[in-house]
């Protein structure tokens, strides 16, 4: 994940890449999932009371999958790619001098039915250059498929990271 702020503009990118597979359970069934998900945004920055900055980003996320499933009755494989278009609200909240909580929250629609994303997540400050961080992401898709089947995905967990400033 990267941002920049120049004067009141902030962008925004982040890559993301994730395999999940079953290994063989249930037994003789091996499925897999390769996903990357790419995110790119654009916005304005509104500043608010007490050092409080809300930014507004438009932004697009690519996300491709590969999935595969292998049974003793044969293989299938899917492919799809999804491209949709989104608002990302990523506020920056203090909460003591050391303390930030920045959760960020972007909803889209495209390829997909719709999306949405909530990233809460506290960060510290250790220096004026170096942070830490820690939030539970959680990113949900509804996608239409071709057969007139719906398909609800859920990305979710703990996130740990360190950024630095400059």
């Amino acid at each position: 994940m990267a941002s920049l702020q120049y004067d009141r503009w902030a962008f925004f990118g982040q890559v993301d890449y994730v395999v999940l597979d079953s290994f063989d359970t249930p037994p003789n069934v091996d499925m897999t999932l390769d996903t990357y998900i790419a995110t790119l945004g654009v916005g304005r920055i509104f500043y608010g009371k007490k050092d409080r900055s809300y930014q507004l980003m438009v932004g697009v996320r690519q996300t491709g999958m590969d999935a595969k499933v292998d049974t003793p009755a044969g293989s299938r494989k899917s492919s799809p790619d999804v491209v949709d278009y989104l608002l990302i609200f990523p506020p920056d909240i203090p909460l003591s001098e050391h303390w930030t909580f920045n959760p960020l929250m972007s909803a889209g629609t495209g390829d997909s039915e719709y999306q949405w994303e909530l990233w809460p997540q506290c960060q510290y400050g250790f220096s004026d250059r170096w942070v830490g961080r820690i939030g539970y992401r959680n990113l949900h898709y509804k996608l239409d498929q071709k057969d007139n089947t719906d398909v609800n995905l859920d990305f979710r967990g703990v996130m740990l990271g360190f950024g630095v400033t400059w």
